[in-house]
């Protein structure tokens, strides 16, 4: 399916672009983001039975940090080959159904399929920082859990025009035990689900406990 491209624009600058880039290149080299995917303008949907079996479905966009940061400061242009390099990659990685580029911004169909076993954690993105894990614990738990951005963090993606913006739906086995999300009740499980529209938003939480 078509999409239309989407072109990476800095606001117009309140610092001297210079001054800008520097603050945003000490910013980033702080943080662990550089090797970072931040999901955007996105549709997941997260299920689980009682025996562990995991599936995971999302389309939208992934934005490589690192390349938004060297295009910001005119160290690359959104046709470098290393982003050429990378749409490559994403394209042949387990699970991926498809995957467009514009520039740091890579638009993907996703369907990962797991047997989430006890003590084991699923994450996304698997590269750099996750914006969300589901754990399953020993003691028949399965939690899911959001990533609480910085104030740095959160000001260096403002400042280059980065969002987090989409949906996330779970349905894990048991009965919840707390969560921050809206409740669908269902017939044989229920679903939770969550709309952000930037990383400021509260991040998901989900417990829930199988078994009596």
């Amino acid at each position: 399916m078509a999409r239309a491209r989407m072109r990476l624009r800095l606001p117009r600058p309140f610092l001297p672009v210079p001054f800008l880039a520097a603050l945003l290149a000490a910013v980033f080299a702080a943080l662990p983001l550089t090797g970072c995917f931040l999901p955007d303008r996105f549709e997941a949907e997260l299920s689980v039975d009682a025996s562990g079996d995991m599936r995971f479905d999302y389309k939208g966009d992934l934005v490589y940090l690192l390349g938004a940061l060297e295009i910001a400061e005119g160290r690359m242009g959104k046709d470098d080959a290393e982003l050429k390099r990378l749409a490559k990659s994403i394209g042949a990685a387990r699970g991926t159904r498809d995957v467009t580029r514009d520039g740091p911004r890579y638009a993907v169909e996703l369907r990962l399929r797991q047997v989430l076993k006890p003590g084991e954690r699923f994450a996304f993105p698997p590269v750099g920082l996750p914006v969300f894990t589901l754990a399953r614990g020993e003691d028949g738990t399965f939690t899911l859990r959001g990533v609480t951005a910085s104030q740095d963090h959160l000001r260096a993606l403002e400042r280059l025009a980065i969002r987090f913006r989409g949906t996330l739906t779970a349905k894990l086995p048991g009965k919840a035990v707390d969560h921050n999300g809206t409740a669908d009740r269902g017939l044989f499980s229920d679903a939770y689900k969550w709309s952000f529209n930037s990383l400021r938003d509260p991040p998901p939480y989900l417990v829930t406990r199988t078994g009596k």
